[in-house]
Order: structure tokens, then sequence, then C-alpha cells
């Protein structure tokens, strides 16, 4: 009687340990996939950044020997124009969109 009455606990305590384990995968997996989602918008700002500064670069080299527009300048600007629709596509919050909208907005113009 004693055996079938542990046996009774142990499954209960199964039945009832099992959605507390599952609730904590389940958090676990949603702050993995947090992190990264953040890396990823980590590494695309930074290329952002990075190309932004090389077409800026690349402008005041032009502006300083007074030359025409290089095909390296229109291909930067196309750079950093796939590099904030990348941000764009990846982004989840408005403010990091517009922010980057802004700056490509006050580069390219």
């Amino acid at each position: 009687m004693l055996s079938l009455a542990g046996v009774a606990l142990g499954a209960g305590g199964s039945l009832f340990g099992q959605p507390m384990v599952s609730r904590a995968s389940t958090r676990q997996l949603g702050i993995q996939e947090s992190a990264a989602h953040r890396a990823e918008l980590k590494n695309m700002i930074l290329k952002f950044l990075s190309s932004a500064s090389q077409m800026e670069k690349a402008e005041l080299t032009r502006a300083t020997a007074r030359t025409e527009a290089a095909p390296v300048l229109d291909q930067l600007v196309d750079d950093l124009w796939l590099v904030q629709a990348e941000i764009d596509l990846a982004a989840r919050n408005e403010p990091l969109r517009g922010a980057t909208f802004r700056r490509l907005d006050m580069i390219t113009w």
C-alpha cells in the first residue's frame, strides 16, 4: 500500500512539475532569442556607422579636391541605403528606424 502511495505521489509531482519546467524553458528560449536579436542589430548598426563614415570621408575628399562625384561615392551611397534597409527590416521599434532615416537623410542630402 505504501509503495502505491509513493507511486501516486511521484506521478503527481511529475504532473505538477512539468509545466514549471516548460515555462522555464520557454523563458530561457525567449532570453536567448532576444540576445541574438540584439547582437544582430548591434552588428547592423556598426555596419551602418562604418558605411556612413566612409561615405562622409569620400565626400569630404571630393569636396576638398573639387572634383566630380566618383563612382566610388555612388557605391558608398548604395551600400549605406542597403545597410539602412537591413536595420529597418530587423528593427522592432520605431525609434531605431527613425534614427537611421534621419542620419541617412542628413548624410545623403
